[in-house]
């Protein structure tokens, strides 16, 4: 038996062994007639010819059932792309051809395309609606004045190359980058980034937020998706996604910031400035040291529970001010624990030296004096106590009753107390710095919010070159910021930072600038300013739209407005929009926008010195804005 089953086991690896040879043989015949096969066809037949323009186009847009336009867009709108498909800036006559998706959102699309003689470029195609189109145009317009008045890569600023209009489609063209940060913590296993790192990333995220308070801008929903990475030796970053941002004087929408990243004043509902996108690089500093979000709320009254769990409640002074206060908190009527001790000390005094009737006349005096107003601020004088309002968090089952909704929790929020425990495991010797600048950035109250150039005086970020004021030049008028240096070593502002972040004289200058400038957007035969800069616009209080779907349903809030209805928008659409509709050809359409919008007619603005995809990072997409779902596990 053991000699036949020798045999049969000699004969297998036999078989195997020329069968393999025949493989190996016959391999690099099969491979070559497949990859030339092209050119085999070509030999054996003159009459052969072989074009790439028959092969099916691979779809890069989901649905790609054509609906509107023309057939042109999906049900959503969206301009239907194809892999190699042209998309021309008539005006310049510069083509971009599309290579593959880079993200997807409620915005619209951004595309990989490549230009003649160019590196590639992310261009961002805006849905074809009249809010999105609106807000497109509202972000080249704010990227156009700060590509402008400021250097983009000494701000750390994203480069608008080239703006147009394609099948009634805004299109917007920006430098290719790599990943943004998520992607880069989601690469690092979500362990967090080590301390010189964020050190850098900081550093560069304040100079882009110092940048645009010099120009009077408020970002509006700075996170880690919103910050790209440049290169990775030497660490560089870029801010991007400006379809948010507003001016210091022209705040048009309440709703804005991502959840997790979002201001106790956005919140509250308390009047904000630009100290909320401070708020916001606080968070993002905590996440690049935890890995995780720090406030990963599943509503905003879970992500103000996880605020005060760390911070405490917020100052009286804004619950009382916030229209939405009350909403998460409830107001109490509690008397003074020093106005209560003190009638008690007396009325033991008087007890021992009065009679039993004497006793009862001053029971009856401490019962009315426990039940005077609040008029003297519970103070105890004279014996008098009086009650004083204080707010506390409503609970789960309070808000659950009154909002009439069951609360979804947040089931992965740190166990942290108080921010001592969130730095604890920072290498000592950086733990202190750490948590004196994040307890800077994690002021409750915006006025004793750090602004971005007392945080970079700060020694955290604090860098060896002296820092210098970035100055916008409006007509050959230079207006340096005005801001003021912490007043200790604990960094506590001298005064408030935020606010009136700009000076009157520098608004008005940079408004009569603006004004000057071809960024007007006006109406044919009108006289009016650009809808940016109109104070009475009634599409400014149309919701924004423009912005992509937020991890975690970050911005599907069922509290939030839900913006007009599509006759609404209709009836308010700015000029712009109308231009691109009436009646004419389309070259002459695309003129007027671009001579509207100041852009140059020499074609797009591309950087020689753009830097190459990082070669680590080719497993991910990369790209301008890409919005990706957070999975944690």
């Amino acid at each position: 038996m053991e000699e036949k089953a020798e045999k049969v086991w000699t004969c297998r690896r036999v078989l195997q062994t020329s069968k393999r040879e025949k493989e190996s043989k016959h391999g690099p015949l099969i491979r070559a007639v497949t990859e030339q096969i092209v050119d085999i066809y070509s030999n054996c037949s003159g009459e052969y010819s072989y074009s790439t323009k028959l092969n099916p186009k691979r779809t890069l847009t989901w649905p790609c059932q054509g609906v509107h336009n023309g057939g042109l867009d999906n049900a959503d709108h969206n301009f239907i792309c194809h892999v190699g498909e042209k998309i021309t800036n008539s005006e310049n006559n510069c083509v971009y051809e599309l290579i593959e998706n880079l993200g997807q959102g409620s915005f619209g699309q951004v595309l990989k395309c490549s230009t003649e003689g160019s590196p590639n470029v992310a261009m961002k195609i805006a849905k074809n609606k009249p809010a999105y189109f609106t807000q497109g145009c509202i972000e080249a317009k704010h990227l156009k004045w700060l590509n402008t008045a400021y250097d983009p890569e000494a701000h750390h600023i994203v480069k608008m190359l080239d703006c147009f209009v394609f099948k009634k489609h805004l299109c917007i063209v920006f430098e290719l980058l790599s990943m943004n940060l998520f992607e880069f913590l989601k690469w690092n296993n979500y362990k967090g980034a080590t301390m010189a790192i964020i050190q850098i990333v900081t550093r560069q995220l304040l100079k882009a937020l110092h940048c645009m308070r010099a120009a009077c801008l408020i970002h509006c929903d700075l996170k880690p998706e919103n910050v790209m990475v440049v290169s990775l030796e030497p660490m560089r970053v870029k801010l991007i996604d400006f379809g948010s941002a507003c001016s210091d004087d022209m705040k048009a929408h309440s709703y804005i910031q991502s959840r997790f990243y979002r201001s106790p004043e956005i919140l509250l509902g308390v009047p904000y400035s630009s100290a909320i996108d401070l708020w916001s690089l606080g968070c993002i500093c905590a996440e690049l040291h935890l890995g995780l979000p720090v406030w990963p709320g599943q509503c905003e009254y879970d992500q103000l529970r996880l605020i005060t769990k760390l911070l405490g409640l917020p100052p009286t002074e804004m619950l009382a001010m916030g229209n939405k206060s009350k909403r998460y908190f409830k107001r109490e009527a509690t008397q003074s624990c020093d106005a209560l001790e003190a009638v008690a000390a007396q009325s033991k005094q008087l007890q021992e030296l009065t009679s039993a009737v004497q006793v009862d006349t001053i029971s009856t005096q401490a019962s009315t004096v426990a039940s005077q107003p609040e008029d003297s601020g519970g103070e105890a004088e004279t014996g008098k106590a009086t009650p004083s309002l204080s707010w506390r968090l409503k609970t789960c089952e309070e808000y659950e009753q009154e909002a009439n909704k069951k609360l979804t929790m947040s089931k992965r929020s740190w166990k942290f107390t108080c921010l001592e425990e969130l730095v604890k495991d920072v290498p000592e010797e950086m733990r202190s710095c750490f948590l004196e600048f994040v307890s800077g950035l994690f002021q409750m109250d915006p006025k004793k919010r750090w602004s971005a150039k007392q945080a970079l005086l700060h020694p955290f970020v604090k860098d060896d070159v002296p820092l210098e004021d970035p100055v916008a030049c409006t007509s050959g008028m230079c207006q340096p910021i005005d801001a003021n240096a912490p007043s200790s070593t604990t960094g506590t502002p001298a005064s408030s930072p935020h606010g009136s972040a700009c000076s009157t004289a520098f608004s008005q200058a940079r408004q009569q600038a603006m004004l000057r400038s071809p960024w007007h957007l006006n109406s044919p035969g009108s006289g009016s300013e650009c809808f940016a800069s109109q104070a009475s616009g009634d599409e400014w209080r149309t919701r924004s739209l423009s912005e992509g779907s937020r991890r975690g349903s970050a911005r599907s809030d069922s509290d939030a407005n839900s913006g007009a209805d599509e006759k609404a928008l209709r009836s308010r659409e700015p000029t712009l929009w109308k231009m691109t509709r009436g009646v004419g050809s389309a070259t002459s359409q695309s003129s007027t926008f671009r001579e509207a919008l100041g852009l140059r007619e020499s074609g797009p603005v591309v950087a020689s010195g753009t830097q190459e995809i990082l070669g680590m990072a080719g497993s991910f997409h990369g790209g301008y804005p890409r919005r990706p779902r957070r999975h944690r596990h």
